[in-house]
Parts: structure tokens; sequence; C-alpha cells
């Protein structure tokens, strides 16, 4: 399908989430990926600098695309505003006065929800309480999860697939939201949460630096290594002190802004040039546009 429709001057955007799935697929789909999918493409966006670097250099034939840096977009206007915090851990059984981590999100492997149960069992005191919401995935076993968090009640899992109308109300209920990936490039996680302005902690990893670098240590806490006890209960005092009324500044991922960059990128012509060439005519094309 790809060659045929290249044969017939269709050009093929590759929007770039991942640089290889998170699980593994069929051997020979592996395998054959590498060999054809980036030679065929014609035009690469990435949510990310480091990301459009990152691929590069695993898939080399991607220099010599047209390449573009289009960040991940918001979801501020994707839901209702969440309830109160109050609201919001009444309507989900939970003690209202606890400070509340929460991990949202598909439960997959290397979103590490074990060791986030491990370093969350270390926190002393009855005032906090951990939630963890969302489906098990893949090679992830929800009766191995709930044995570790066995004899804790200060945890509490919901784990199944969690609706759209039921998502402000669990994001609502944080006062932190805990992400401990031990891999990850792009986080729509980060986002959402960020879109319901709660401080999410979460590791140096892949495209989060670049977020950081957007709305600041307020609301994007990261850290190196494994996560441990002693960051969540460091975040958790953070959190307790830092001011409540301020929202963390997406502008850098509003919709309008991404949409007029991917128009951009699509209306470009195919050319004979170096990939460098593209990308400084892509480049000259967005500061125009800019200046405009």
């Amino acid at each position: 399908l790809m060659l045929w429709l290249r044969a017939r001057g269709t050009h093929i955007v590759w929007t770039m989430h991942n640089l290889k799935p998170h699980e593994k697929n069929h051997w020979l789909s592996s395998w054959l990926f590498p060999l054809w999918f980036p030679r065929l493409c014609t035009h690469v966006i990435a949510l990310t600098a480091n990301g459009l670097s990152s691929a590069t250099s695993m898939y080399p034939p991607l220099r010599h695309k047209h390449s573009a840096v289009i960040p991940h977009g918001h979801y501020r206007d994707e839901y209702p505003r969440a309830p109160s915090r109050e609201a919001s851990r009444e309507q989900l059984g939970l003690p209202r006065e606890r400070f509340t981590i929460l991990f949202f999100g598909n439960v997959r492997k290397y979103k590490n929800v074990p060791l986030l149960i491990q370093a969350f069992r270390g926190m002393a005191g009855e005032d906090v309480q951990l939630v963890i919401a969302g489906e098990p995935g893949p090679g992830v076993s929800a009766d191995e999860i709930t044995r570790l968090a066995q004899g804790d009640a200060r945890i509490h899992l919901h784990l199944r697939f969690i609706p759209e109308s039921q998502v402000p109300t669990f994001l609502g209920a944080a006062d932190l939201v805990a992400l401990p990936f031990d891999s990850i490039l792009n986080s729509g996680s980060v986002l959402l949460a960020l879109s319901f302005d709660r401080t999410v902690i979460a590791p140096r990893l892949g495209s989060l630096p670049e977020i950081h670098s957007k709305v600041g240590s307020r609301w994007l806490r990261l850290y190196d290594g494994p996560l441990t006890t002693e960051l969540l209960e460091q975040a958790r005092v953070l959190q307790s002190t830092a001011a409540s009324l301020r929202r963390p500044d997406l502008s850098a991922f509003e919709w309008t802004s991404i949409a007029a960059r991917t128009v951009d990128l699509y209306r470009l012509e195919a050319r004979s040039h170096s990939g460098r060439t593209r990308g400084r005519q892509y480049e000259s094309s967005l500061q125009t546009r800019r200046q405009e």
C-alpha cells in the first residue's frame, strides 16, 4: 500500500508519538518496520526537538525528509471543569482531608506502577493516600498490583477503563499526579494533568524536560533515577506550600498554533534538496508566519 501511494505521488506524514511500540510486536513486523517505513514516508512531525533528534539517530533515512517540531496540545477545552477536591473525593469515596497522590492512565509496564506503590508505602502517616486509576495493559497483572497494595488501606485501586465523564473527577481529587515512567518519549498523561492545573512528578526523560522549560518546576517536578519515598515526601511538602490559585501557562501547547504549523508542513511541496535545506525552508516559513 505504501509503495502504491508513493508511486502515485502521495505524500505520507509520520506524526511520531513513539519511536517504537512500548510492548513487543510480532518479531517480523518489528524487524521490517525500520527497513521500509522511514524510507517511504515523506514528512515527519515530532512533538519535541528531543524526539526529532532521537528519531533521526534511530532511523537515518529521516534526515532527508521534510520535518517539523510541533508539540502535543493541551486538553483544557476537552473536558468539563473538575469538581472541587472535596467534592471529587466524596464522589470517589475517598477520605476528604488526605493529601492525594494520583496515578492516572492505562497501567502499562513502562509506567512503573509497582515502583510507585513501593515508594508510597514508605510514606508515614494516615493523612496521605494513593489513587491508581486505569485499565491494566498487556503484560500487567491486576492481581499483582492488588497484591502489592494489600494491607495498606491508604491505597485505592480503580483498575478499569475510566470513561471520559469521570476524568475530571479523578483529576479533581488529586493534589499531585505521579507518573514514574522507566522510559518515555512523549506523554499525553502529563499534559492531561497540567490541563487540570495539577502538579506532576515524573522522571527527567524524553520530552518532559522540554515541557518543564515551558511550565516550570511549580507544575512539573522532574527527578533523576528511580522514584523514591523521599522524592514523594519532598513533592508533598513543596506542593503543600505552593500557591493554589495559579494555573500553568500552557500557551505553548495551544491547538490554534499547532494547527497552523501542521498546515504549513502539509503545504510544503516535495523537493530534491537535502534534508537540512528542507529544514531551513520550513523554519523560514514559520518565522514569516510568526511575523505576520
